[in-house]
């Protein structure tokens, strides 16, 4: 009888769950299952490691939010299409941010119990610009945020009405913050205040 694979193990979970299996061209030994809810493409996929074994995460990429930003850096043709992800093992409860499975006959039915377990609920804490702004860029949690979180913040405000609070989400500005990021920063803000500026 051939010994289980992870790729099967999670496949049996995740395809009655709405997932499609992908082979990425670049990693086929680390394939991606996939799925849409509304706008929200949420992601599985295997990650293996020589040194570590084999692990696995969990992607969430809102759509809208990705088209939004492309709108508002016109100039970055990867504006927007970063996901929020996760390892499985963040998610297990035993204390472990991470975890990888190696010459362990039990790991797959282990890394398919996880995401039976887990994906779904944590899926649905980013499904809305609402949960989006407190869950995945923090708005309600106090200090200086990353430059890449504050322009996704900004934009997912604007999403939900909140134009005065996107554009003070990218003041005042770290004095390190990458030349890129600054560029990318002045373009949000720009692009917020003409839309401002069209509501009057």
């Amino acid at each position: 009888m051939s010994r289980k694979t992870y790729a099967s193990a999670l496949e049996a979970v995740l395809a009655p769950m709405g997932f499609i299996r992908r082979v990425k061209d670049y990693a086929p030994h680390e394939p991606e299952w996939f799925r849409m809810i509304g706008d929200i493409r949420e992601s599985v996929g295997l990650q293996r490691s020589m040194d570590f074994g084999t692990t696995c995460n969990l992607w969430t990429r809102d759509t809208a939010l990705t088209a939004l930003h492309q709108a508002a850096i016109p100039w970055d043709p990867q504006a927007g299409t970063w996901s929020v992800a996760c390892r499985i093992g963040a998610l297990m409860g035993d204390g472990m941010t991470d975890h990888w499975w190696k010459n362990d006959p039990n790991g797959p039915d282990e890394v398919a119990a996880a995401v039976r377990e887990h994906a779904e609920g944590y899926f649905a804490r980013f499904r809305t610009p609402e949960d989006q702004a407190r869950n995945m860029y923090g708005r309600y949690t106090e200090g200086r945020r990353y430059p890449g979180t504050a322009v996704a913040l900004a934009v997912t405000l604007y999403r939900l009405g909140e134009l005065d609070e996107a554009l003070r989400v990218l003041e005042p500005r770290a004095k390190l913050t990458p030349p890129d990021w600054v560029r990318r920063m002045d373009s949000v803000q720009a692009w917020l205040q003409a839309r401002r500026d069209e509501v009057g």
